[in-house]
């Protein structure tokens, strides 16, 4: 059974999509992404790092050791991004 992935990926092609097709609502999604961190303010932004580039590499950039993850309460997921106001969903 294929992913949904691998399917949306198949439909996108067979309707003439290309590698390039998405990049402008990748990148509005991404900055959507990262202004809603920047509003959480240090919670939301160390959340958001931790869900991009992990754990270990959040801890590099603020300069601290990893935690002992025995001692740390599970993360929640990110919340869901809608579209930036005025952008209308891909159809």
């Amino acid at each position: 059974m294929p992913t949904i992935i691998a399917e949306l990926v198949r439909l996108a092609l067979s309707h003439g999509l290309s590698d390039s097709s998405l990049d402008e609502r990748v990148h509005n999604a991404a900055s959507s992404a990262a202004a809603a961190a920047n509003n959480d303010g240090l919670p939301g932004q160390i959340a958001f790092l931790i869900s991009q580039i992990g754990v270990g590499e959040t801890c590099k950039i603020i300069g601290v050791p990893m935690p002992d993850s025995s001692d740390m309460p599970e993360i929640s997921a990110p919340r869901v991004i809608s579209e930036p106001d005025g952008v209308d969903a891909p159809s």
